[in-house]
């Protein structure tokens, strides 16, 4: 029955001093600041049948805002997007009211994600709505040439400027 409480011990050495500490009685602190790398976890929705699943992002510290009553971390992170939706740079505003979220420290190996591939997801979702834009421009060119034969076509905003 005494080596119950064996697993709850661990001994630990802090500045050449060996101590041994109840796990239980543990306060978990962290220290971090602008620039590291993290982890974020988004807790899933546990009542939802649609987001019930936990998800890790990587993410980076860029901002500490230190308001009176709320110190805040600012917290970008890397949202890959799926079939309809882009790879999207999202930011999470973390303190003590923060529901639903956590985060830890990682380390610059561990992320999983490699920023040569973020930087070509992006540069292919900048190439698929320029060539929204440019067909557009293409419609808009074939209206005016062939839909209003001697009229002014009115100025645009861009034409504007």
């Amino acid at each position: 029955m005494g080596d119950n409480n064996n697993e709850f011990l661990r001994e630990i050495e802090i500045g050449g001093i060996k101590m041994q500490i109840d796990l239980r009685q543990a306060k978990r602190i962290d220290t971090f600041k602008v620039g590291d790398s993290v982890k974020i976890l988004k807790k899933g929705d546990r009542n939802s049948s649609y987001d019930k699943a936990d998800k890790i992002y990587p993410g980076m510290i860029v901002d500490f805002a230190n308001f009176k009553e709320l110190p805040t971390l600012v917290v970008a992170y890397y949202e890959e997007g799926g079939w309809n939706s882009p790879p999207t740079i999202q930011f999470l505003y973390y303190n003590a009211d923060t529901e639903g979220w956590d985060l830890v420290y990682c380390d610059e190996n561990e992320l999983a994600v490699s920023e040569q591939s973020i930087i070509q997801l992006f540069d292919r979702k900048i190439g698929e709505k320029q060539k929204e834009l440019d067909d557009l421009v293409n419609k808009k060119e074939y209206f005016i040439t062939h839909f209003m034969r001697g009229k002014e076509a009115p100025a645009t905003k861009s034409e504007e400027e």
